[in-house]
């Protein structure tokens, strides 16, 4: 390979088996790497993640004090590490329909099913130097596009071309500027369409209320301190999200929402007709501003999608 694409890329390793760790750790060394953390235990993760700078991590789904997934859905949401983008490779100890699920969900790039042969982990390394697969971002999800085709054809959900620290090493850049930039620019479209996503999804959790106040719906069928804890989170989020988007000017509202529905997830029985007016009111003008090139208007929020996956 003329290019070193892995020679600068900084790879947390997390194996809890010293012997296994032993193996892809030469398999990666192998490969170029130099800048190698390698861990049993999902501390270390967190603090190299907190420190910056992965590119890539590789590791066993269970580990000692947590879930490997979890951290992944962490770091493709921004609550951890600064960059949403590292390539993530997931290993787990059982073929289990429920385990592989819950890792697609979290957003890795790659699922492998152990026992793992070092030659088939090093094919599925070299493949990312040919690319990566697209993301989508919906109501709770920010990972690879893995969809079936009816589902695609169905609810067409953008993607967006996810930075590769491999490619960015292939082109010949060197240093971790043209990384955070590229890295920088993704959020930002990362942001917007979460911001789009969300706008739909509060005004949808919204209508369920207001169909309960008009008595469209029964009270019992909804969990109202629920209701109102998810429009706080997805509230929050969207706070989160708006600098450097095209939606600053929603922000006065999205904090108004916030607040209220910070009151009202710990005392729902305060959300009268007037809180619940007011609150519709929000949520609508939010949809309408927020509401960019979505084409989903009138749908429900779109949650993770169906995968069709080859493992």
């Amino acid at each position: 390979m003329k290019n070193k694409p892995y020679e600068d890329i900084k790879v947390v390793l997390a194996e809890p088996r010293s012997s296994l760790r032993k193996e892809y750790l030469a398999v990666l060394m192998g490969l170029g790497c130099k800048n190698i953390i390698e861990t049993g235990n999902i501390k270390d993760v967190h603090a190299a993640l907190e420190e910056g700078g992965v590119d890539m991590l590789i590791g066993d789904t269970t580990l000692p004090e947590g879930d490997l997934s979890k951290v992944v859905g962490k770091i493709r949401h921004g609550l951890i590490g600064d960059n949403p983008f590292v390539i993530a490779m997931v290993l787990v100890s059982r073929s289990d329909k429920e385990l592989i699920g819950k890792v697609i969900e979290s957003g890795a790039d790659d699922i492998l099913i152990k026992p793992l042969a070092a030659a088939q982990l090093r094919e599925r390394l070299l493949a990312f130097t040919r690319g990566r697969k697209y993301f989508v971002v919906t109501s709770d999800y920010i990972g690879p596009d893995r969809r079936s085709k009816t589902r695609d054809e169905e609810s067409p959900v953008p993607l967006i071309k996810a930075p590769n620290p491999l490619l960015v090493r292939l082109s010949g850049c060197k240093g971790s500027g043209v990384m955070k930039r590229a890295v920088n620019r993704t959020l930002s479209e990362v942001n917007e369409q979460k911001v789009e996503r969300h706008a739909y999804s509060i005004h949808w959790l919204m209508e369920r209320l207001i169909d309960v106040q008009k008595g469209k719906i029964p009270a019992s069928d909804i969990d109202m301190e629920h209701q109102f804890h998810r429009l706080n989170e997805v509230a929050m989020d969207i706070s989160g999200r708006l600098n450097g988007t095209n939606y600053r000017h929603a922000a006065e509202m999205c904090l108004t929402l916030e607040q209220m529905t910070a009151i009202l997830k710990k005392t729902p029985e305060l959300a009268g007709d007037e809180e619940i007016l007011l609150m519709g009111k929000l949520t609508s003008v939010i949809k309408r501003k927020c509401n960019g090139s979505c084409a989903n208007e009138g749908l429900p929020p779109i949650s993770a999608p169906e995968f069709s996956v080859a493992l």
